[in-house]
């Protein structure tokens, strides 16, 4: 489910405003990884079918893995696991919207996340295609010591 059209505030952004607020530097990459049409097919049915509003990236040391499950934790689906990360991130997650998921795209999704300047937030970006038409999704999480 998206949320309504006239609770988005930047309808529009000009590409030095979305710079301004997405400061994406490379050096700040903590992991990139291609999500396939069968992945994020997945995951649109799985969150929809269960009404999960967020998907989870679990960081464990060098590695990473994508899930969702529900509040009542009966239900937990893994996506991906084993994605390398860039940086060695210990015991935290970060949860990302669904809205990335539920989009038609016709290529892979290349999904990207980097360090803000705010060490416990994290920039992420959703790359694809429509036909012709370049598709990119920006979104920001917060990174979650998680407790043990």
């Amino acid at each position: 489910m998206a949320p309504a059209y006239q609770f988005i505030d930047n309808k529009f952004m000009a590409q030095d405003e979305l710079d301004a607020i997405f400061n994406l530097n490379e050096d700040g990459l903590i992991l990139e990884h291609g999500l396939s049409s069968v992945i994020t097919e997945r995951i649109r049915i799985i969150t929809m079918s269960f009404n999960i509003k967020a998907i989870q990236v679990i960081f464990n040391g060098e590695e990473a893995t994508i899930k969702a499950g529900t509040q009542a934790k009966d239900q937990l689906a893994t996506f991906v696991e084993g994605v390398s990360t860039n940086v060695v991130l210990e015991n935290c997650s970060a949860n990302l919207g669904t809205i990335p998921f539920a989009i038609d795209h016709d290529d892979e999704v290349e999904f990207k996340m980097y360090q803000d300047v705010n060490p416990d937030i994290s920039l992420n970006t959703f790359t694809t295609t429509i036909g012709d038409c370049n598709i990119i999704i920006y979104t920001r999480s917060s990174l979650v010591q998680d407790e043990e």
